[in-house]
């Protein structure tokens, strides 16, 4: 891993596990340019940050009729 330039984090970064280094010279250790990561939206490794999952609402059925019977 020589010659790679790990650059500095940003502000959405603060608070994860994987930040090294002081608060100057602070870089993820994991990706080299981490506010890359964060344009999409978030990062996919976060350690302090909880995605919650929708929740799926049941579908309920409105409005039904019964059918008249034909004789």
């Amino acid at each position: 891993m020589e010659n790679l330039v790990f650059l500095p984090i940003v502000e959405k970064c603060l608070g994860c596990k994987r930040v090294t280094g002081n608060d100057e010279n602070a870089h993820c250790s994991t990706y080299l340019n981490p506010g890359a990561r964060w344009r999409s939206g978030h990062c996919a490794l976060a350690s302090h940050v909880r995605y919650m999952a929708p929740e799926v609402e049941e579908k309920k059925r409105v409005g039904q009729q019964k059918q008249k019977k034909h004789k």
